[in-house]
């Protein structure tokens, strides 16, 4: 159930959201600040994020508790003022530490994905952003006269998306490109008009992940996904932060601080 401060100025969590078939997410939400929407935020997080008791909570988490889920919600509200914030939060994570998103892509019980062509991964973000407006007008019919004039354009709006992967989340936006390819061999409309409202792809790398000597398939698989989305026609934006300080997971985390759109 959403909080009564979804529409303040800090984060909320919605809880459970419903999605494609018996497919659930939790959802952090946080709101734009008062004007024309510009579009939505939808973010996919990393290994270690979590609600901030849960990071704490763990032995070797809570150092990196600074990066919370709601914390990160607040940080992207910065970045993007003007957007609705929508953080997705995995399905599953696996000794409290590893992101598993099984419900945008196959993975094993460290979050490592197998991707499939399916439009499965499409159907579940949409049905996810169909049910946040739902409560979202909920919520809306709860608000004095004077306020439904901003909050009709947050919640009615067709407004265009921005999807962020960050680290392991980045495998969510993978199954998305597959998708997105065996969309375009099985023809759906209602899908394609939904896919045409991701205007913008943001990706922001860190040595730490792009020139990991013990992972090179991640660089690899990057180069790969950028390259696909350009002969797609996406509207690609990339930029690689830190590169001439030493490899970190501390400066790993630390460009969710520093990215700008780009």
């Amino acid at each position: 159930m959403a909080s009564d401060s979804m529409m303040s100025d800090s984060p909320s969590r919605l809880g459970k959201i419903d999605g494609y078939l018996d497919r659930s997410n939790e959802i952090v939400y946080h709101s734009p600040i008062c004007g024309p929407l510009m579009g939505y935020v939808i973010f996919f997080g990393g290994d270690m994020q979590d609600y901030k008791e849960n990071m704490l909570a763990h032995r070797d988490n809570k150092h990196y508790s600074k990066w919370d889920l709601e914390s990160t919600a607040v940080l992207l509200h910065n970045h993007f003022p003007q957007h609705a914030v929508i953080i997705v939060k995995p399905a599953k994570m696996s000794l409290m530490t590893f992101s598993c998103y099984e419900n945008f892509v196959n993975v094993n019980n460290f979050g490592a994905p197998t991707y499939v062509k399916s439009l499965d991964s499409i159907k579940h973000l949409k049905l996810l952003l169909t049910d946040i407006t739902l409560i979202l007008q909920n919520k809306l019919n709860e608000t004095s006269p004077e306020q439904k004039n901003d909050l009709n354009l947050l919640v009615l709006s067709e407004a265009p998306l921005i999807l962020i992967g960050f680290s392991k989340g980045c495998v969510v936006l993978n199954q998305l490109l597959y998708s997105f390819h065996f969309l375009q061999e099985n023809k759906d409309q209602e899908l394609e008009s939904f896919v045409n409202r991701i205007s913008n792809v943001q990706i922001h790398v860190t040595p730490y992940q792009v020139f990991c000597d013990t992972r090179p398939r991640i660089g690899k698989e990057e180069k790969i996904f950028r390259e696909n989305l350009t002969r797609m026609g996406m509207n690609i934006s990339r930029k690689l932060h830190f590169e001439q300080e030493p490899r970190s997971l501390e400066k790993h985390f630390e460009v969710l601080e520093v990215f700008k759109a780009v």
